[in-house]
C-alpha cells in the first residue's frame, strides 16, 4: 500500500500507462518489472551534463535517491483536490509504454513518437514531466535518444532490470530539471491554498480555502472555486493579497486546471505571461465582473483594502510559510532531505508562529519523513526542537540532549548517527501523536477532508506499528522496511512495549478506530475499500485478527452493496432483470476475466474465513483435507458466509461463490457420523434457503462449463458421506470358497477369523483405521454386488453422479463400476446404494473408500466411516480460538476410525448351471432308511474348463451313487479325489446321480458340489462351491420303543425292545450286527421275520460287548452311537413286485429312536473291571495268624484305567457270630494305571483274634477323579471265611 507507506509525501507517483498497440501481458510485464527494479533509483545513478545546473540536480546530495510509486489508473477527483497539500497524490511524471518500432523505418518511428508526445500532453496535462519508453521488437534495435524519449534495446533479455533502470534514470533526470522550475515558481507563489470541508456539513462539496478565510469568515461562499488540479501557485482569487504593483515582477499564476509548463522553456516563458485563459475562465465562474487582463483580483480587493496592515502582514507571512513548507516536500520528493530537513524546519516554526495549524502539521510530517530518509540512509541530523513538546524544550537536560555536536558530546559520525536514531525512535509516538492532533484542528468552519485525515492516521499507525514491532528501534532493518514498504521483513515483537513504553496495541489500534468511525459514506466506493484495507493492514501488523476480519467484512460489505447497484445499472440499462447477471446471457470475457483475477478476492474471502473458524472448501480435490479445528459461534458464521455468497455473487466470482456456498452448507450441517436414529438435529438454515443455494449452486456451474470455464467445480462439503461397505454374500450358483486338497472347502471358509491385535500396544497400528478381519473374494472380470451406505445430513435432497471404489496398497489394481445409474439421497437419511463392481486383476488389496461424483460437485474421495462419531471440543485453551491457527492441535484432535475392506481377487472361474434334476422341484418323499437316486445335469455356462472335485453332503443324508461316473458329452471319467478330475468343458453338461437316505425328522438336505478352473495354480487356488438344495419329506417306516437291557454274563448282555409296523404294507425285517472281525460269523441274530401294519413285536437281542470296545464309549452319548453304527435294522416290503410298481422299496433303520436310561446302559457296557479275591487256605483262616486276603483287578477296555483306590472294611462287628478283625498295615491301597488288558493284584493283611464269621468289604473307584464316566470304574466286593 504506497499510498499508506510512513514516506508516502516522499513518494513521486509515476503515472504508467500504455501508448499505441501493445498488448497487455507485455504491458503488465513491464510495469511489474518497474516496481520490482526501479521502485528507487539513486540520485548518484542519474546523470546531467557538466554544463547542466538546476535547483534540484542530482549532484547536490548524491546520497539521496527518488522513491517512484507506479500506478496504472489516475487518481480520482478528490485526490486531485489534495494537491498541492499532498503534493504526492497527483501524478507528477507520466511514462508512457510504446510497443516498440521497425528499427528500419527510422521516418516512421519518429512520426509515431511525436504522436505519442503529443497524446500524453493532451491527456495529461497536470503532470510536471511527461517521458516515453520505447520498447523495440523482438529483433532489437539501435539505442536512439530523442528529447523525452528512453528506448531500451533488448527487453526481452534484461536480466535483473539494468536496462529499464537506465531508462528511469534517465526519465529521472528530465524531470528533476522540470521539478527545479516548478520549485521556483512555487516559491514566487505568495500562499497555497488548503483543502477543506465545512465542518458543520460533512456532505458538502470539497473546497479550496485562502489563508484569509479564517479572518473573513462572511465572505467565504464567494471565496469558493471550481474543483480541480491546484497548482503550488496562487489562483486568481488571491492571486495578488495585497494589490498594487509591487507583486507585478512575480511569474503570473497558472489556473486551477491548466497544465504545469512541460518544459524549463515553457515555465521561464510562462512566468513573464499573463494568466492562462483557464484561471481565467475558472475566475468568471466564481465572479462574473472579472476582468480577463487584471493579474489579480477585483472581488477581494474591497476586503483587503478595509483589513488592517496587521492582518495583511499575517497573511503574507502565513502563505510564505505555507509556499515554503510545499517548497520541503519538493525537496523530499527530490531526494534533497537534508535541504527539505532544513527547510522544512523554517517554515513549520513561521507556520506555528502564525497559528496555522493544519500547514504546522504538514510540516511537521515532512520533518519526520526526512528525517527517517535520513536515518537510512545513514546521513547526520539532528531532531529539532520544534519536534518536541515545549515543556520538553525548556528543560535543560533536554537541551542537552538536543546538543548533539556539543564538545561534552563529541563522538564519530556513526555514533553521532545512531545516537540521533535513538532519540528519533523515543520521540516518534509522541510527535506523532502531537502531528494527529494539529491534523484534527480546523481552520474556522473548514476542516480536512474526511479521506485525508483517515489516510493520515492510517499512515501514522503504519509507522507506530513498525516501530511497535521491531521493540521501538529504528534499526537498519526497520528503516529498510519503512522506506521500501515491506513491514514482512520486520523482527515480530517479544515482549514489553520498548524502552519508552509509549507505544501499546490498544493505543495504535483507539486511532484506527478513530479513523473507521469517521464519515465514510460520503466517500467513493474506491476509497472506502482504499481507508478500510489501510486499516486491516495495521491490524494485521499488530496480530489482531479479529480487529483485522471485522473490517475485511466491512469492505465485502461495500463491495457488494456497490456491485449490487452496478449490476442493476446495467441490467436497468440492457432492459434486462438484474438476476441476470449470471446467466447463460452474459458475455464471457468480463466474468471469465474476473474469475481468472480473482485471486486478491479470494484470499480475502479465505483470510476472514479463517479467522472467523471456517474452513473453506478447495475446489481442487487434491486439496480437499479435512480441517478439524472449527471454533466460533455457527449463527455467526452462518450469517458471515451468507455475506461471502452475496460477496462473491455480486462480483461474479463463480469459484468464490460455490466455495462459500460449500462451507455454508458444512457450517450449518451436523459435521458428524450420524446415529441411524429416527430424530436428527436439524441445521442452522431453513429448507427454503437450503433449495435456494442449491439451486444458485447447480445455475452457477451449469453457466460456468456453458462459457468454457469447466475447470469450476466446488468439492462436497460432507467429508463423513461414506458410511459403510459391504459385498453381498453371493448366491448358491456363484460361491467362492479357498481350494483345499485335503478336507473340504467349505470347513476351511468356516474357519474362525483373527480378530484385532494380539498386542497390548502396537505403535505401529493404524489407531483411526477399523480392518475387516474377514477377506471378501471376488471374482476378476465378474460383477459383484456391493451396498455402499450414504449419509445425507441435509432437508433437501442430494443427487449422486458417479461411485467408483478405491484400492489401495496396489496402482495396478482398480475396480470398475458396471451399469451405475444417477441415484438421490433423501434428506436426513442413511441411505444403501447397490453398485456392482468387477476387478482389473488378481491379487491381495484393501478398498479405502470411493471417489463419488455428487451433482454440480467434482469428483473426490471419501473414507468409509462406520461407526457415529462427532468432534469434542477442545478442552485446553491454547487450542482454542486464534490459538487453534497457531498450536499444532490437529494431532490431539480425535479422528473417527476409517474402514478398510481387506479383499482378494481370484482369476476368473467357471460356472456351472443346474440345467434339469430328475425330483421334480428338488423334492422327495421317502421312508425311514429308505434310499433314493436322483439324476442331476450341470451345465458349464462360462468359457473356462471346470474340473468337479468334490461332491458331499454335510449332513451326511446324500452320497454319489455307487458307480461314481460322471457321464459327460465329451467323455466318461470316474470321481477319485486326487488321482482324477470330472472335466467339464464350456458348454458342455455333466450327468451324475446321488443317493438320499431318509431320515425321521429330516426336512432339508444340502448336496455340495465343489469345482474349480482347469488348469488351476495352487498359488491362487480358489474354488466354486454349487450347493443344490433339497427338501425332503420323511414317513417313519419302523417304530422302536419300549427298549430293556440285562446282564448275562462278563461277555454277553440281552437288549429287548418293541418293533411296530408304522407302513401300510407288510414289512420283512432282519437284523444286521457289524461284529468286529475277530468274533465269529455266528453271532448274528435269528433269519428275517415278518410285520404286518400296524403289528408290535418285541425283539430280543444277545449281544456281545466286545461289539462296541473298539469304539470310544466313556460317555452314554458314545455309547448310544456306537449302537447306531453296529446295529443296523434292515426292512423291505415284503409284497412280491407287480407291474404297476415293479420297484420293492427297502431300507436300513438305525437304532437312533431308541432310547436307554442309565441303569440300561450299565448293563450294555458291563464292569470294565473284573475284581476276584483269594486267601492262603480256601473260606478258613486261624485264629491269631495272620492272612492275606488278595484282590486280583483285570482291565477289560481297550483303554488304561484311571488310578484306582482300593480300601478293605470289616462290616457287620455286631453280630452275634462276628469274630474280632484287626488289619495290619493301611487299610487303603493306591493303584497305578492298569493297562487295557492287564490283571493287577493288590494284597491286604488281615489278623484274626477271636473264632467266628469274618465279614470283609472291598472298595474300589477312581483316586480323585470325577466327571462322566468315571462311576464305572468304581465297585465293591465281599470277602467271608470262617476262623478256628
Amino acid at each position: 500500500m504506497g499510498r499508506f507507506s510512513p514516506v508516502a509525501p516522499a513518494r513521486v507517483r509515476m503515472q504508467v500507462v500504455p501508448v499505441g498497440r501493445i498488448e497487455r501481458s507485455r504491458f503488465n510485464a513491464v510495469v511489474n518489472a518497474l516496481v520490482q527494479y526501479a521502485s528507487i533509483v539513486k540520485l548518484v545513478d542519474i546523470e546531467t551534463r557538466d554544463d547542466q545546473q538546476f535547483l534540484l540536480s542530482p549532484k547536490a546530495f548524491p546520497q539521496g535517491s527518488l522513491l517512484f510509486s507506479y500506478h496504472t489508473s489516475p487518481p480520482s477527483v478528490a485526490e486531485y483536490q489534495l494537491s498541492p497539500y499532498e503534493l504526492f497524490r497527483s501524478p507528477q511524471l507520466v511514462l508512457g509504454i510504446v510497443g516498440g518500432f521497425d528499427s528500419e523505418k527510422e521516418d516512421k518511428e519518429t512520426g509515431e513518437l511525436g504522436k505519442a508526445t503529443e497524446t500524453l500532453r493532451e491527456h495529461y496535462p497536470h503532470a510536471i514531466h511527461r517521458h516515453i519508453l520505447l520498447l523495440p521488437e523482438a529483433e532489437g534495435g539501435p539505442h536512439a535518444k530523442g528529447e523525452n524519449v528512453s528506448r531500451i534495446a533488448k527487453s526481452d533479455d534484461d536480466e535483473g532490470g539494468l536496462a529499464l533502470h537506465d531508462a528511469v534514470c534517465e526519465a529521472a533526470a528530465c524531470f528533476l530539471a522540470e521539478l527545479s522550475t516548478y520549485a521556483k515558481a512555487t516559491q514566487a507563489s505568495p500562499t497555497i491554498q488548503t483543502p477543506g470541508q465545512k465542518f458543520s456539513n460533512r456532505l458538502s462539496a470539497w473546497s479550496l480555502r485562502s489563508d484569509d478565510d479564517s479572518n473573513n469568515n462572511n465572505n467565504s461562499n464567494n471565496n469558493k472555486v471550481s474543483s480541480g488540479y491546484s497548482t503550488p501557485t496562487q489562483s486568481a482569487e488571491v492571486n495578488s493579497p495585497v494589490g498594487g504593483d509591487e507583486d507585478s515582477s512575480r511569474p503570473p499564476s497558472r489556473g486551477i486546471r491548466s497544465p504545469p509548463p512541460s518544459s524549463s522553456t515553457e515555465q521561464t516563458h510562462s512566468s513573464n505571461t499573463a494568466p492562462s485563459a483557464s484561471a481565467r475562465s475558472d475566475s468568471r465562474n466564481s465572479d462574473n465582473s472579472r476582468q480577463s487582463g487584471r493579474p489579480g483580483s477585483q472581488d477581494r480587493a474591497p476586503v483587503h483594502a478595509i483589513a488592517p496592515m496587521g492582518s495583511q502582514s499575517k497573511s503574507k507571512a502565513r502563505g510564505k510559510a505555507r509556499v515554503g513548507i510545499v517548497v520541503g516536500h519538493i525537496y523530499i520528493m527530490a531526494g534533497h532531505w537534508s535541504e527539505a530537513l532544513r527547510t522544512l524546519i523554517e517554515h513549520t516554526n513561521a507556520a506555528k508562529k502564525h497559528s496555522d495549524p493544519l500547514w504546522h502539521a504538514k510540516g511537521l510530517e515532512g520533518i519526520v519523513v526526512s528525517m527517517l530518509l535520513l536515518a537510512w540512509t545513514g546521513s547526520e541530523f539532528s531532531i529539532p526542537s520544534i519536534c518536541y513538546p515545549a515543556a520538553e524544550r525548556s528543560h535543560s537536560s533536554h537541551v542537552h540532549k538536543l546538543s548533539i555536536h556539543s564538545a561534552a558530546d563529541f563522538r564519530p559520525a556513526d555514533a553521532a548517527h545512531q545516537a540521533s536514531v535513538r532519540r528519533l525512535s523515543t520521540s516518534l509516538p509522541d510527535l506523532l501523536k502531537q502531528i494527529l492532533s494539529l491534523y484534527e484542528s480546523s481552520e474556522g468552519s473548514l476542516e480536512l477532508p474526511t479521506l485525508m485525515l483517515a489516510e493520515i492516521k492510517i499512515r501514522f499507525c503504519n509507522l507506530m506499528a513498525v516501530v511497535y514491532q521491531s521493540n521501538n528501534e529504528l534499526s537498519g532493518l526497520t528503516l529498510t522496511a519503512i522506506v521500501t514498504d515491506n513491514c514482512e521483513a520486520v523482527t515480530k515483537k517479544l515482549s514489553g512495549s520498548g524502552p519508552s513504553g509509549s507505544l501499546s496495541k490498544p493505543s495504535i489500534a483507539a486511532i484506527i478506530n478513530e479513523a473507521l468511525q469517521a464519515d465514510l459514506e460520503i466517500l467513493t466506493t474506491s476509497d472506502q475499500v482504499t481507508i478500510l484495507a489501510g486499516a486491516y493492514n495495521v491490524y494485521a501488523m499488530l496480530n489482531m485478527d479479529r480487529k483485522g476480519a471485522a473490517v475485511l467484512k466491512d469492505i465485502m460489505a461495500v463491495l457488494t452493496a456497490a456491485l449490487d447497484q452496478a449490476s442493476r445499472l446495467r441490467a436497468a440499462e440492457a432492459g434486462i432483470h438484474p438476476a441476470a447477471s449470471l446467466s447463460a446471457d452474459t458475455i464471457v470475457d468480463p466474468i471469465a476475466t474476473v474469475a481468472a483475477d480473482s485471486g486478491g478476492i479470494n484470499n480475502i474471502v479465505s483470510r476472514i474465513a479463517q479467522i472467523y473458524g471456517i474452513h473453506l472448501l478447495s475446489t481442487s480435490a487434491e486439496n480437499n483435507r479435512s480441517d478439524l479445528l472449527q471454533f466460533g459461534n455457527k449463527a455467526l458464521k452462518s450469517e458471515l458466509l451468507k455475506a461471502i455468497v452475496s460477496f462473491c455473487e455480486a462480483t461474479p466470482n463463480p469459484e468464490g461463490m460455490l466455495r462459500a456456498t460449500a462451507a455454508l452448507f458444512k457450517t450449518s450441517t451436523m459435521f458428524a457420523v450420524m446415529d441411524p436414529s429416527p430424530s436428527q438435529p436439524g441445521t442452522l438454515i431453513t429448507r427454503d434457503e437450503q433449495l435456494r443455494l442449491a439451486t444458485t449452486f447447480a445455475k452457477t456451474v451449469a453457466v460456468s462449463k456453458h462459457m468454457g470455464m469447466f475447470n469450476v467445480q466446488a468439492q462436497f462439503w460432507d467429508e463423513l458421506l461414506v458410511r459403510g461397505l459391504a459385498f453381498e454374500p453371493r448366491d448358491e450358483v456363484h460361491n467362492i470358497v479357498p481350494h483345499c486338497l485335503d478336507r473340504h472347502a467349505a470347513k476351511v471358509a468356516l474357519q474362525p477369523q483373527i480378530s484385532g491385535n494380539p498386542l497390548i500396544y502396537d505403535p505401529n497400528a493404524l489407531r483411526d483405521v477399523a480392518i475387516v478381519q474377514h477377506r471378501q473374494i471376488i471374482i476378476r472380470n465378474e460383477p459383484q454386488k456391493c451396498y455402499l451406505t450414504l449419509q445425507n445430513p441435509l432437508d433437501i435432497p442430494v443427487e449422486v453422479e458417479s461411485i467408483e471404489l478405491v484400492t489401495g496398497g496396489h496402482e495396478y489394481m482398480w475396480l470398475d463400476t458396471k451399469d451405475f445409474s444417477a441415484i438421490t439421497l433423501e434428506p436426513l437419511q442413511i441411505q444403501p446404494v447397490c453398485l456392482f463392481v468387477a476387478p482389473s486383476t488378481i491379487g491381495d488389496f484393501n478398498i479405502i473408500g470411493c471417489r463419488v461424483k455428487v451433482a454440480s460437485c467434482g469428483e473426490q474421495f471419501f473414507p468409509i466411516f462406520t461407526e457415529p462419531w462427532a468432534p469434542t471440543p477442545e478442552q485446553l485453551v491454547k487450542h482454542q480460538g486464534q490459538s487453534a491457527l497457531e498450536a499444532n492441535a490437529r494431532a490431539l484432535v480425535a479422528m473417527p476410525k476409517r474402514m478398510i475392506v481387506p479383499v482378494t481377487s481370484a482369476p476368473t472361474m467357471p460356472v456351472l448351471e443346474v440345467e434339469s434334476i430328475s425330483a421334480p422341484e428338488s423334492h422327495l418323499v421317502l421312508l425311514d432308511g429308505e434310499e433314493q437316486t436322483v439324476n442331476i445335469v450341470l451345465r458349464n455356462t462360462s468359457g473356462v474348463p471346470a474340473e468337479i472335485y468334490n461332491v458331499c453332503d454335510e449332513e451326511c443324508n446324500m452320497h454319489l451313487s455307487d458307480s461314481g461316473t460322471f457321464l459327460t458329452e465329451s467323455h466318461n471319467s470316474t470321481l477319485d479325489e486326487p488321482k482324477g478330475w470330472a472335466l467339464v468343458k464350456p458348454g458342455e453338461s455333466v450327468l451324475f446321480s446321488v443317493s438320499v437316505i431318509g431320515h425321521n425328522g429330516e426336512t432339508k438336505a444340502l448336496l455340495d458340489i465343489y469345482y474349480r478352473p482347469c488348469p488351476y495354480s495352487r498359488v491362487d487356488a480358489y474354488a466354486r462351491v454349487l450347493r443344490l438344495p433339497f427338501t425332503l419329506t420323511v414317513h417313519p417306516a419302523l417304530l422302536l420303543h419300549t427298549s430293556d437291557a440285562s446282564d448275562i454274563d462278563d461277555n454277553f448282555f440281552s437288549l429287548s425292545f418293541h418293533v411296530t409296523n408304522a407302513w401300510t404294507n407288510p414289512i420283512g425285517i432282519r437284523f444286521e450286527i457289524r461284529y468286529p472281525l475277530h468274533l465269529p460269523d455266528n453271532m448274528q441274530p435269528d433269519a428275517d421275520a415278518q410285520l404286518l401294519p400296524g403289528e408290535t413285536r418285541l425283539v430280543d437281542l444277545v449281544l456281545h460287548r466286545d461289539l462296541f470296545r473298539s469304539w470310544p464309549h466313556d460317555t452314554d452319548a458314545e455309547l448310544e452311537m456306537v449302537l447306531w453304527r453296529t446295529i443296523v435294522l434292515i426292512w423291505q416290503e415284503w409284497s412280491p413286485p407287480s407291474p404297476s410298481s415293479p420297484l420293492v422299496r427297502s431300507g436300513r433303520t438305525l437304532l437312533r429312536d431308541l432310547r436307554l436310561f442309565g441303569d440300561e446302559l450299565a448293563f450294555v457296557r458291563g464292569a470294565v473291571l473284573r475284581v476276584s479275591h483269594s486267601v492262603p487256605r480256601p473260606h478258613t483262616a486261624s485264629v491269631s495268624w495272620p492272612c492275606t486276603v488278595r484282590f486280583h483287578m483285570e482291565n477289560r477296555t481297550e483303554s488304561p484305567s484311571p488310578t484306582l483306590a482300593v480300601r478293605l472294611a470289616a462290616v457287620q462287628q455286631g453280630a452275634p457270630d462276628a469274630a474280632a478283625v484287626a488289619f495290619t498295615g493301611s487299610q487303603a491301597r493306591g493303584v497305578n494305571s492298569i493297562a487295557a488288558g492287564a490283571t493287577v493284584a493288590v494284597d491286604f493283611v488281615v489278623s484274626v483274634t477271636t473264632r467266628g464269621r469274618v465279614r470283609l468289604a472291598g472298595e474300589y473307584g477312581p483316586l480323585g477323579l470325577e466327571g462322566q464316566g468315571m462311576e464305572r470304574w468304581s465297585g465293591r466286593v465281599w470277602v467271608e471265611f470262617e476262623a478256628v
